[in-house]
């Protein structure tokens, strides 16, 4: 995907993200329903201020937004705000 390699359940730090970019230090996270409940949720965000105090993006989706094309633009939109 825009050429970049994810590398799939890849370990990041104590954890495990869904995909994980090396090159931009970026990772991917799908998310599904039990990710609206709220204990599941504070470790979400537990989790990524962990990997941004570390210089590692996420970038969330939702399961059922998760085409090409929508990961794509948020990729693209990632790199615009790395500038």
């Amino acid at each position: 995907m825009l050429g970049l390699k994810f590398r799939r359940q890849h370990p990041v730090g104590p954890f495990i993200a869904d995909f994980y970019c090396a090159e931009l230090s970026l990772v991917l996270e799908l998310d599904g329903n039990v990710h609206l409940d709220p204990i599941q949720y504070e470790k979400d965000r537990y989790r990524d201020d962990w990997m941004a105090e570390r210089g590692i993006g996420v970038i969330r989706v939702w399961n059922r937004e998760a085409d090409e094309e929508n990961i794509k633009r948020l990729i693209a939109r990632f790199l615009a705000m790395r500038r």
